[in-house]
């Protein structure tokens, strides 16, 4: 932390609160039995890619990594959300793959310059032939969903399937179990896993969702949710990421001192470039403490948002992320404190709203938003405006407030009132569609 941080100063009412509300909201993030899930999920993943190497020789692992807000030191309320990716041993040696971005291979999909992803050719001649069966026009095609050809998310299905026949030696006569080739759902009991540190968690469901492989577990009641994406490490970063691109200098050289990036399976014929390592590291280590308790502090709005009545979230977590990111890459206060970035934020978060985009701050030239049309949409971003001005608001309210149970008040209520605004607008714009 740097030696001009002012902590909360006199009267800093909304610093000592979202500070206190940082600290309640990972209370049982923080703590002894959070840190034995965290480690029996992942020996229930080591043991389930153990088995799948079984099936396929070529899926074997050479890490397993942690990555998301468990891993940051950003997740919150729960430990019931884990990130992992699943890196390729054989893909992931230095030459194995090649980006290979010819429009001409991928059926009429085609990269943008600066899009964030890329199309792989195997470029070993070692291995061409080994890993033909999983190629398709000379183009990497190992995670991606296919009809007639098994894929890293069906063949862990595949496993799934086999463990439960040989594990689950008593039947109950009402148990009802439906499997398909990308889902297998234990839908009225569960797979019983080793227990890991007195935690034994119950296998609910896994379905391939191309690419990623999403698996429930449960335990006591709580709901764990584990996303495990395949990929490829790639040692050639120029290739993919550009400093110049980057938001500041301290995210750049976080990225180019890892000397590899990720590219995780899109779900059509590319890959994602990633660099999450690096992106997990500076969170960890590097971001300000102020900035990181602001960005805790807006994903649980942004969570209020989400559950009250049920609307959609309004902002991705990796989008509030970026924002923050920016802010923490390009800091001015020679003093800082919550209040004085929070403010700033909050002017940043307007200016996109504003411009209807979110640039990333690995790649000034990727608008988060660009991804998916409803995240783009013109009533997506109204939404989000009225999360700033919810947020706003709570930071005018929150001089007059002393405790924490009355800010939490302040926060409901807040989020409640900005909710009910845009519901109003959204019926008033299709009444008015429908009456014209």
């Amino acid at each position: 932390m740097a030696e001009n941080t002012n902590q909360t100063g006199k009267g800093d009412n909304l610093s000592c609160l979202i500070q206190d509300t940082v600290l309640t909201l990972q209370e049982n993030v923080k703590c002894e039995k959070a840190v034995k899930v965290q480690k029996a999920v992942t020996a229930c993943i080591k043991f389930f890619l153990a088995e799948l190497t079984k099936e396929e020789p070529l899926f074997k692992p050479a890490e397993l990594i942690q990555v998301g807000s468990f891993a940051e030191g950003t997740k919150i309320l729960e430990p019931d959300e884990f990130d992992f990716l699943v890196v390729i041993d054989e893909l992931s040696k230095p030459g194995a793959v090649a980006v290979d971005n010819n429009p001409e291979k991928v059926k009429g999909y085609t990269h943008l310059p600066h899009s964030g992803y890329v199309t792989l050719a195997v470029a070993d001649d070692n291995l061409k032939n080994k890993w033909e069966k999983y190629c398709e026009n000379g183009l990497l095609q190992c995670f991606q969903n296919s009809i007639d050809r098994s894929r890293f998310g069906s063949i862990f299905i595949k496993v799934i399937r086999k463990l439960y026949v040989k594990r689950v030696f008593l039947k109950k006569a009402d148990a009802v179990v439906t499997c398909t080739s990308t889902e297998i759902d234990f839908v009225n009991f569960g797979m019983g896993m080793p227990a890991v540190d007195d935690i034994g968690l119950n296998l609910r469901r896994v379905e391939f969702k191309t690419p990623n492989v999403l698996i429930d577990f449960k335990l006591d009641g709580m709901k764990i949710s584990v996303d495990l994406s395949p990929a490829i490490r790639y040692y050639r970063i120029t290739d993919c990421f550009k400093p110049e691109d980057c938001a500041g200098a301290a995210l750049s050289d976080a990225i180019l001192n890892r000397e590899s990036l990720l590219l995780v399976a899109n779900r059509n014929f590319d890959f994602r470039v990633t660099v999450t390592e690096a992106e997990v590291g500076y969170i960890q280590h590097i971001m300000k403490h102020e900035h990181k308790g602001i960005y805790i502090f807006l994903k649980y709005v942004n969570y209020l948002f989400e559950t009250k009545r049920n609307a959609w979230e309004p902002y991705s977590s990796y989008m509030l992320k970026n924002i923050c990111l920016m802010h923490d890459l390009n800091c001015q206060h020679e003093t800082r404190t919550i209040t004085s970035c929070f403010k700033d934020i909050l002017e940043d978060m307007n200016a996109c709203c504003s411009k209807l985009e979110i640039t990333s701050a690995v790649n000034s030239k990727i608008d988060l938003c660009a991804s998916s049309p409803l995240s783009s949409d013109k009533m997506t971003f109204g939404y989000r405006q009225h999360v700033v001005d919810a947020l706003t608001k709570i930071s005018q309210q929150a001089v007059d407030i002393h405790t924490f149970e009355d800010f939490k008040e302040l926060l409901n209520s807040t989020v409640e009132k900005y909710l009910k605004r845009f519901q109003d607008r959204m019926d008033e714009h299709f009444y008015l569609r429908n009456d014209a």
